[in-house]
This record gives C-alpha cells, sequence and structure tokens, in this order.
C-alpha cells in the first residue's frame, strides 16, 4: 500500500516538462510582436495606397478607351452613325456619363435615339476623377448638341475636331484625378486610333511613359 500511494504522488518528469512549457508570453516577447506589426504596416499601407490611387484612374481611363472601341466597332459594324458624348461641356467636370447613340439624323442629340451603351466616371473612393478638354483649339473636340465628343461613321472614319471634318484632326480628353495625375487620350480622326499620354510635372510636358505618379 505504501509503495502504491508513493508511485501515485510521484511526478514524472515528462509532465514537469509539460507544465514548464505552458507558459504565457512575456511582456519582450509581446512587444517585439506589436513593433514587427506595426513595421510590416508601415511598409505595406504606403504601397496600397499608392496602388488605390494607380487603380483609380487607370480604371477610369481603360473605360474611356473601351467607350471610344465599342462606339467605333458599332458603326462600323452595323453601318450606321454613331455619336459619342465625351465632356458635357468645354470646362473640367468632375466625373459624369459617357453615352454612345445611334445618330443617324447627324444632330448631336440623344434624345429619342436608340442609346448604344452608357459609362459612369468617377469613384468613391475619395480620388476624385475628373474629365477635361486638352485646352489646346487644334485639340478640341467634336461640338454635340448635348456637350463634346466623337461622331463615328460606318467606314471607320470620325468626325472628331470641333471643325467638323470627316477623317481629318484630332480631338482630346484628360482624366485627372485628386493627386494632381493626369493621362491624355488623344484620338486620330481617320483611322479612329487613340493615343495616350501622362502628364510630366519635371519636364512639363506630355509623355507616353506611365510612371510620373504622384500620391
Amino acid at each position: 500500500m505504501l509503495e502504491q500511494m508513493q508511485s501515485v504522488s510521484t511526478v514524472s518528469p515528462a509532465a514537469g516538462s509539460r507544465r514548464s512549457g505552458e507558459r504565457g508570453f512575456t511582456l519582450v516577447e509581446m512587444m517585439v510582436v506589436l513593433v514587427l506589426i506595426f513595421l510590416i504596416v508601415g511598409i505595406t499601407l504606403p504601397n496600397i495606397q499608392r496602388s488605390i490611387v494607380r487603380a483609380d484612374l487607370m480604371g477610369e481611363v481603360k473605360k474611356l478607351r473601351t467607350s471610344l472601341m465599342i462606339s467605333r466597332v458599332h458603326a462600323v459594324k452595323n453601318g450606321r452613325r454613331v455619336a459619342l458624348q465625351i465632356l458635357e461641356g468645354d470646362v473640367e467636370q468632375e466625373g459624369g456619363i459617357i453615352q454612345a447613340w445611334i445618330d443617324d439624323n447627324a444632330d448631336g442629340s440623344p434624345v429619342g435615339e436608340e442609346i448604344v451603351k452608357r459609362w459612369t466616371v468617377g469613384h468613391s473612393t475619395g480620388n476624385i476623377i475628373t474629365l477635361a478638354p486638352d485646352g489646346a483649339a487644334d485639340r478640341d473636340l467634336f461640338a454635340l448638341a448635348s456637350g463634346r465628343g466623337i461622331a463615328f461613321l460606318p467606314n471607320g472614319t470620325a468626325i472628331v475636331h470641333q471643325d467638323g471634318d470627316i477623317g481629318i484632326g484630332m480631338g482630346s480628353v484628360v482624366i485627372g484625378d485628386t493627386k494632381f495625375n493626369e493621362i491624355r487620350l488623344t484620338i486620330n480622326a481617320g483611322a479612329g486610333t487613340v493615343v495616350q499620354e501622362m502628364w510630366d510635372p519635371i519636364e512639363d510636358e506630355w509623355s507616353p511613359e506611365m510612371k510620373f505618379w504622384r500620391y
């Protein structure tokens, strides 16, 4: 009996090892973990913010390029004149509606016409997107009844410039944001091609390189 009691009261080395291994974190260990978390957040958060700024603006640029492509393809495929309104007027505007419609009567108005598609420009992330004319007289977009834009013809050419010449000239629109990043899309009337450039604040000129981001 005495031997059994001694056996029960004896703590095995393995059990003692488990107890010693079940201790919690020390204050120093917790501080090290917190410092590491703050370092990771401090490194990744600015990169995330930069990615959001770029994604916001480039997403709207892509949307505008898509509207140009769809409008031109629709005109050629269906053999009908298609008008695309990009700007509401001759001044900068905060976001807005880009819309394309069948314009067989060439009056430049979407009223009573078949709408091809509408695109909403703008974001709710705080990075406000703007649309604006280029500002140069030789790049003013064609005047529609409801604003400024382009008329695509069934043969693939377009009326882009305010002079109203078919297949001649170019017109531009500038897409910007609250960080003063600006990207210009220039549409050539002849082939309907689009040239994309970004404003270089150092050289004070437009550049084909998309690398002059401000955050």
